[in-house]
């Protein structure tokens, strides 16, 4: 066989390399290393900015010589680095996809066009740096790349979201150097880099140039072991320089410091290097390592809710005494094992509050800054998330600092995923080199980091002997932490929890009871995010609060991985797969154009509506009433589902709100219940001595910091809880229709046309339907209210086109195209105040004899009020239906919205625990949710009244006879079904407003197959629901009339 090309060849996974460890300082003292700012030391130069590049097609056709100091790059373009060549203006296009690769597979093998990047710059050397070692890192660079410096070749590298780094001493020369890199963008590498995102290319992350002492700090290892009481703890450190024959006659000394810089021990640790290895294994000595441990008595705990960070010092010294080199570190003590089937965290039950991140920035890809982290980790803390599974690669190490310093768990994943040829490549021996370096390294990179609870093999490529390999060596190296990988359902050998995706929550208990499996449970994806979704969250956490083996998990996913790209006509817009053109093919099984838009949050972190469900559902305390004496004299359970905080942090806030609006209130002190445990909350309010008739009384309680902390200012809401008192109240006031101003008919043969004081109705007798409200001269209707059984399907509704989908039970219903045929309409005057018309009609897609029979019962009064009565009949052989209730449309200029019901965000049935029941004001262009694929939105549950008015106070009001879902968009359901982007959408004055007796769920187990949950569907029955319109005019409040009884009116 003819050799293999770098790119193509599994074995060759880097040249000249020099092997994995922690990020280095190079500080030149100890009170720089104090800091623990690794770039700013002297010796550390950064390298990104502008560079001049050149896009080739292939590697074969790069210039020749590009790389030599006098080759011309004058004509070359500019390029910011660190950043991905396809968002740069270049003739190469980002392509996503989720299984398939974006070529035919053939491993090793990669297409012959195999665009490639040419990258040049220059960098002056300062002469102090010349007799010190010199070294060069590429933190991550897509695919793979070959590395010259001053035209002389240093190595190769693959693996595109580790560090490559090269000494290169013997290239450079005082002043000015030249820099140049040839970037693949496919390689062999890129067989295990099938995961779930946008592909791109280039030098991603930054490129640090850094100077060490001859006789230097090479890498060190810090553990904390703590005692079995969890109390006292051992702090072990181990540190590597290099073999030399008198490293023996070198030391180094080790101080940790507390958080205010003060040093926690009398005097340094010290210990000379070793000469030699000891055949024992875990060695007890190794060659040019030292080893230094100390007791720490009683040391502050390091977990998510108490980041406390110490700082080491790390000083190696000569045989003279004399520093040479100083390194540090954040440490941070705590201890993660397996006991009893439980993940523990310092002797305590840990729960994930996770979510799946990967890296993506809307603009920039890859390139992230440490403020786009920041705002990141930051939202994340405010949603309640506690842990972060980095799907499916390693991070920027600057994340793990920052999820170090603001506490988040996290599952640190090596770049492995193969899911494009399954487990083929997991078992392979020629690919066993470069499984273990992507693994070996991550770990040797990670190692110190507090945050990282978990080693993750990879994800979606099977398991095989490669697995078992990575987890062994894993243990040898590193027994502090715990194992973990999904793919192929793998046993203890590989995994140290049984790790599942999406699972079934009936299967999820039988698990919980099966003696043959006690691993402790963590479902590393669930709650799949993708657009209108999120449904049924709630039953998860159920679960977890149940069976102490369940114990959380990661929401797939973060965030919104759309790039954001320009129509023809220069309109800004969040691009998905195939949006830049290209000719891959997601027709294909497992793949979706928009199934990169599966986030939590929007591309630019703007909360989705799902996001204040999750946050409300996984908070770290909980609030409930045993009964209802309890419920009414304010005592409530409180229980602390933090792992190490008391209740000692959180104001208490409440409320007492008569129809929404408060009118009781007060704060009290926090509670001393400490983690894990429950107490006891008295709410000192009163009930009204004089109950409004036919309100409803809730008591909402809030539980808010007591001070700043680094993620949010002093009260931050981390949770509520809201109650609905049983308070029986005295019955609305009684309208009696006789004492209504008088209602005139006018029946002109295909309209009828009711009036009184200052108002006129007409209804149409051929389309069934009311086509005018005038009221004071002005209009309310642009259409009168009609069936809807219909909705722009969500994605959740599309399962990717999959045989479950909604859509496909819907479509061969015919309920996307129903045409509605009148059967009668009849008219009876009831009083001389009131006038009574039914409509039935039958609505069924043509051709199609199944269908839905309505009957409309409309009631006009005297007063101006209009009831409508909807008795529905749906066909038992129908499918269920999205919905049942009736659209109508409002006339421009009834922009204002408020609602009494669940808010203030979007809400569905099985979506509505992080809604409160409130009185809320809006608008109806504020509730239009932009996802970045067009579906159905805007839902809000449990209303029991709503208007729409003007800027005048005119407008229209529903009061619902139960409890109503509604919403009011700009946009009718056609629109949104028919965009695939919001700016396809077209802009429309009138307001459709939609009123449904019943709405079903949304779904939110995964994206593909699972359907919403049997209880929120709406299965072919008889329904009936009832609301009541009236017109608003100014001085008019929507609160007494929703109160009101008509007189025979249920």
């Amino acid at each position: 066989m003819s050799e293999l090309r770098d790119w193509e060849n599994p074995l060759a996974t880097g040249k000249n390399k020099r092997p994995g460890h922690v990020p280095l300082g190079a500080y030149p003292n100890a009170e720089l290393a104090l800091t623990c700012e690794r770039l700013n030391s002297p010796y550390v130069k950064i390298l990104n900015g502008i560079w001049k590049f050149h896009l080739a097609t292939s590697p074969e056709s790069v210039p020749d010589d590009f790389y030599q100091p006098g080759f011309d790059i004058s004509g070359w373009a500019d390029i910011q680095v660190p950043g991905n060549w396809q968002l740069q203006g270049f003739a190469d296009i980002p392509i996503y996809t989720n299984v398939h690769y974006p070529f035919p597979a053939n491993p090793p093998f990669v297409p012959a066009d195999n665009p490639t990047g040419c990258y040049r710059t220059d960098f002056d050397l300062d002469p102090a740096w010349i007799g010190r070692d010199i070294f060069l890192s590429f933190e991550s660079v897509d695919s793979a790349f070959y590395l010259w410096v001053n035209g002389q070749m240093v190595g190769y590298s693959q693996d595109s979201r580790l560090p490559a780094e090269f000494d290169i001493t013997a290239y450079v020369q005082p002043g000015k150097n030249t820099l140049a890199a040839q970037v693949m963008r496919y390689c062999d590498g890129s067989y295990l880099e099938d995961q779930d995102m946008w592909l791109l290319s280039g030098i991603q992350r930054d490129v640090i140039l850094y100077s060490k002492p001859k006789v230097a700090i090479q890498d060190y290892v810090v553990r904390t072991l703590l005692d079995d009481r969890y109390e006292n703890a051992l702090l072990h450190i181990e540190v590597q320089a290099p073999r030399l024959s008198q490293i023996a006659d070198y030391s180094v000394e080790a101080m940790l410091f507390d958080d205010q810089g003060n040093p926690v021990f009398s005097e340094p640790l010290a210990a000379p290097f070793s000469d030699h290895t000891s055949f024992s294994f875990p060695h007890s000595r190794r060659t040019a390592w030292a080893l230094l441990e100390q007791p720490v008595a009683h040391p502050k705990k390091w977990t998510a809710e108490t980041p406390y960070r110490y700082r080491l010092v790390l000083t190696l010294k000569d045989p003279f005494g004399q520093a040479l080199d100083h390194e540090s570190c954040y440490v941070g003590f705590r201890q993660v094992e397996v006991k009893d089937g439980l993940v523990l965290l310092n002797g305590r039950r840990l729960v994930l509050r996770g979510v799946d991140r990967h890296e993506h920035h809307p603009e920039r890809g890859r390139a992230l800054t440490l403020e786009d982290m920041r705002r990141e980790i930051i939202l994340m803390k405010r949603l309640n998330f506690n842990a972060v599974r980095t799907s499916h690669y390693p991070d920027d190490t600057r994340w793990y600092d920052l999820c170090d310093e603001y506490g988040i768990y996290l599952i640190d994943e090596a770049n492995i995923e193969t899911h494009g040829v399954g487990g083929e490549l997991s078992s392979h021996p020629q690919w066993l080199h470069a499984y273990m370096e992507r693994a070996t390294r991550m770990v040797l990179r990670d190692k110190n980091h507090p945050s990282v609870l978990f080693w993750s093999l990879g994800n979606e490529s099977g398991t095989g002997t490669h697995h078992a390999a990575m987890a062994a060596w894993i243990r040898a190296y590193d027994p502090t932490r715990l194992v973990h990988y999904e793919s192929g359902r793998p046993g203890p050998q590989v995994s140290d929890v049984l790790s599942v995706m999406y699972p079934n929550l009936d299967w999820l208990k039988t698990v919980m009871t099966d003696p043959a499996e006690q691993r402790p449970v963590i479902m590393c994806e669930y709650a799949y995010a993708k657009g209108n979704s999120t449904g049924n969250f709630f039953k998860f956490w159920e679960m977890v609060d149940a069976y102490p083996r369940f114990q959380g998990g990661c929401i797939w996913d973060w965030n919104d991985k759309a790039l954001l790209h320009t129509t023809a006509s220069g309109e800004k817009y969040y691009a998905y797969g195939g949006d830049f053109g290209g000719d891959f093919d997601y027709n294909q099984e497992n793949e979706d154009p928009q199934m990169v838009c599966n986030g939590i949050v929007g591309p630019d972190l703007t909360p989705h509506p799902g996001a204040y469900e999750v946050k409300k559902v996984q908070a770290p305390v909980s609030v409930s009433a045993a009964t209802t004496q309890d419920l009414l004299q304010g005592r409530l359970a409180v229980w602390n589902k933090h792992l190490a905080l008391s209740l000692s942090h959180l104001d208490i806030a409440w409320e007492l709100e008569e129809d929404g609006v408060a009118i009781q209130s007060g704060v009290l002190p926090p509670l001393d219940v400490e983690a894990g445990q429950r107490g006891e909350l008295l709410v000192p309010f009163d009930l009204p001595a004089r109950l409004k008739p036919a309100a409803e009384y809730f008591l909402k309680v809030r539980f808010l910091l007591v001070e700043d902390t680094p993620w949010a200012l002093k009260g931050h809401e981390v949770t509520w809880e809201q109650f609905r008192l049983p308070i029986p109240v005295p019955a609305g006031t009684l309208v009696k229709i006789a004492e209504m101003p008088e209602l005139h008919e006018h029946d002109a043969g295909e309209r009828i046309v009711f009036s009184g004081k200052d108002f006129q109705v007409t209804l149409d007798r051929a389309a069934g339907k009311l086509t005018s409200w005038l009221v004071d001269g002005q209009e309310l209707l642009a259409s009168g209210p009609q069936e809807n059984y219909y909705r722009a399907p969500t994605d959740f509704d599309l399962l990717m086109g999959n045989p479950p989908a909604s859509i496909h039970k819907w479509r061969a219903a015919g309920l996307d195209r129903l045409e509605r045929q009148v059967l009668s309409v009849q008219v009876v005057r009831l009083s001389p105040q009131s006038v009574q018309a039914r409509v039935l009609a039958r609505l069924s897609a043509p051709g199609n004899l199944l269908g839905i029979t309505s009957e409309i019962m409309y009631r006009v009064f005297g007063d101006g009020q209009v009831l409508l009565d909807n008795r529905v009949v749906v066909d038992p052989e129908m499918p269920y239906l999205p919905r049942i209730g009736v659209e109508l449309a409002l006339p421009g200029g009834f922009e204002r919205l408020t609602w009494f019901g669940r808010g203030p965000h979007e809400n569905y049935v099985d979506r509505k625990c992080g809604a409160a029941v409130g009185l809320y004001h809006s608008t109806v262009t504020e509730q239009y949710t932009p996802y970045v694929f067009p579906s159905e939105c805007g839902g809000k549950e449990d209303v029991r009244w709503l208007t729409l008015t003007n800027d005048q106070g005119y407008g229209l009001g529903v009061v619902s006879r139960d409890r109503l879902h509604f919403d009011a968009l700009h946009y009718n359901i056609q629109d949104l079904a028919n965009a695939r982007h919001p700016y396809e959408l077209p802009k429309r004055e009138e307001t459709f407003l939609h009123l449904d007796g019943w709405h079903m769920g949304v779904g939110g187990d995964d994206g593909w197959l699972a359907s919403v949950h049997r209880e929120f569907l709406i299965f072919p029955a008889v329904y009936q629901f009832a609301v009541r319109l009236f017109p608003l005019r100014q001085g008019v409040d929507p609160a007494v009339v929703s109160r009101l009884r008509l007189e025979g009116v249920v």
